[in-house]
């Protein structure tokens, strides 16, 4: 009897402590401390995203692969670009055999990252298409940033303290200091640093807020970093909008 019972209540905190790690199966991307559901159409998505990143990394250890060969046998490029058209038929066509099983590889990889795009583009939801107003994100990096974010939102500061752009606060006594977060999501934090590439060169208020800091004597790392902040800021304010 009291086996069956030591057994009985084992069973019941090992589902309580299921229960609290995972509440819900599609919560996998929730934030613990504000637990939020994630739509089974948002983890799809989010795969298809992995998926194109895995073929564009295995893209460009193929080319690689094939630069390098033409470069050791010290022979010329055929193409200045090998992942073009012509160029991938010029490659699987090839009469060495090195050359063309590459070639081959290059195009079936080429063709998995289109097919995956095209449906990346037909499923990104319309709120994250709203993002695309922004110069630099295109329909890939809108996708990126709603799945990434998803459950997370919460306030913009901790939205800044997930993607790293946000520093940390380091102070002791009446020191006041604060060093550069190197943690968070550095996925979204690669995106974000596109992105304020691509407006500091592309949009005017922020090309004026980026030389600001740097009048203010931050350095261009410093002052990027700050724009980036601004930039998570539009960020959350179009992704709460109803």
């Amino acid at each position: 009897m009291g086996a069956s019972t030591s057994k009985v209540g084992l069973e019941k905190s090992q589902k309580t402590v299921i229960f609290w790690i995972f509440p819900h199966p599609l919560s996998i991307f929730a934030n613990t401390s504000n637990l939020e559901k994630v739509s089974f159409e948002t983890v799809k998505l989010k795969e298809k995203l992995s998926a194109r990143k895995a073929l564009v990394k295995q893209k460009t250890k193929t080319t690689n692969f094939i630069k390098m060969l033409y470069f050791t046998r010290g022979e010329q490029l055929p193409f200045k670009k090998l992942d073009t058209k012509k160029a991938v038929n010029y490659l699987s066509n090839s009469d060495d055999i090195i050359i063309r099983t590459q070639g081959k590889i290059l195009k079936e990889v080429l063709d998995g990252i289109k097919l995956i795009e095209k449906e990346i583009e037909k499923e990104t939801p319309q709120k994250a298409k709203k993002l695309m107003q922004l110069k630099g994100i295109s329909y890939i990096t809108a996708s990126t940033i709603y799945t990434e974010t998803k459950g997370k939102i919460t306030t913009p500061a901790k939205l800044a303290s997930y993607c790293g752009v946000a520093p940390i606060d380091c102070s002791s006594g009446k020191t006041t200091r604060k060093k550069n977060n190197r943690g968070g999501n550095r996925i979204l934090n690669s995106a974000f640093y596109s992105l304020s590439i691509a407006q500091k060169r592309y949009n005017p208020i922020a090309t004026a807020y980026y030389e600001k800091k740097l009048q203010e004597g931050k350095t261009p790392r410093h002052a990027r970093k700050c724009l980036a902040r601004q930039l998570v800021n539009i960020v959350f304010k179009i992704l709460k909008e109803d």
